[in-house]
């Protein structure tokens, strides 16, 4: 058997630019690495990736491919609070609406209360895991699975940024989690909802709100003109606008929520018997209104239940 030598040198050309060339020669020997700078050239006809001569033996070629890598790796010692502030959220956010954002930070904050001053190279597959179980046990499903969502999509950015060689996140599983509530009301208890509201307004308010499933903000954001009819004749009302942090704003919660949906015709006919009851019957006139004839404030509406 071939007696291994204790020094091991290999020459590693890198390309820098089509017309320019830096060779460096690594060598190890008992144990340590030594680099130094050779020269550089101008021969176009060097590949475009650095090389290592056939020459070298296979420890000498892992040495410097590992020299290169760690040389390209970006500080894995940044804290998680750091990375996701300035490196991980500017990729997303700016495709938030302003409740969305509202609600990620929520999650967000979580995550970064929990692993916020850890560093990248120290979060750890084991203590994720660990955290989403605890969250199982005191909050909601929505809750878990969004804090997993967010710690994969972290820890995916962070490789793919070249912050780490491996991803702590990528084989999370998300826990199992109490059941969400799915009371459904039965068709007695729904009619006993109308039958206490107390004027005629509140009952249509609660019809439209059943009948279409829009977002409270939704519902009493509709203006008299938000009514329309399809040229099939099928009766709709128009999401245009939604009422957010007390004020109306001119768009939807979401691209997808903004369209029309469908009305039976039996109650678009008492919306229109209610439009020739209301002082507040003009196009602009919103369909539920308050005692001003504005819109409700939904905060409000939740408390008062």
């Amino acid at each position: 058997m071939a007696r291994i030598p204790s020094t091991i040198r290999a020459t590693w050309t890198f390309k820098l630019t089509p017309s320019q060339t830096q060779t460096w020669l690594f060598t190890q020997r008992t144990g340590h690495t030594h680099s130094q700078a050779l020269g550089g050239n101008g021969d176009d006809d060097l590949p475009a990736s650095a090389f290592v001569p056939d020459c070298c033996t296979v420890r000498g070629r892992s040495l410097v491919q590992r020299n290169a890598t760690q040389s390209t790796r970006r500080d894995d010692r940044v804290p998680l609070r750091w990375f996701v502030e300035h490196r991980w959220q500017p990729t997303l956010i700016g495709n938030w609406g302003a409740s969305t954002r509202k609600t990620n930070q929520y999650f967000i904050r979580a995550i970064l209360a929990e692993f916020g001053d850890k560093a990248l190279r120290d979060l750890d597959c084991v203590d994720l895991q660990n955290w989403l179980n605890r969250l199982a046990d005191r909050y909601s499903r929505s809750m878990v699975f969004h804090c997993d969502t967010y710690l994969k999509s972290i820890c995916a950015e962070a490789v793919e940024q070249d912050f780490l060689a491996k991803d702590p996140a990528r084989k999370l599983k998300r826990p199992k989690t109490r059941k969400p509530d799915e009371t459904r009301l039965e068709w007695a208890q729904y009619q006993a909802v109308i039958d206490a509201a107390a004027t005629l307004r509140d009952k249509l308010a609660i019809k439209v709100g059943a009948a279409t499933a829009v977002r409270p903000g939704e519902l009493f954001a509709f203006r008299w003109q938000s009514l329309g009819r399809l040229a099939n004749g099928r009766h709709v009302l128009k999401i245009r606008e939604t009422i957010y942090k007390s004020k109306i704003r001119p768009w939807a919660k979401t691209e997808g929520s903004e369209g029309d949906v469908a009305l039976p015709q039996r109650l678009a006919e008492e919306l229109a018997h209610w439009r020739t009851l209301t002082e507040w019957a003009g196009d602009r006139d919103f369909i539920f209104p308050n005692t001003v004839g504005g819109f409700w404030i939904t905060r409000t509406l939740k408390r008062a239940c």
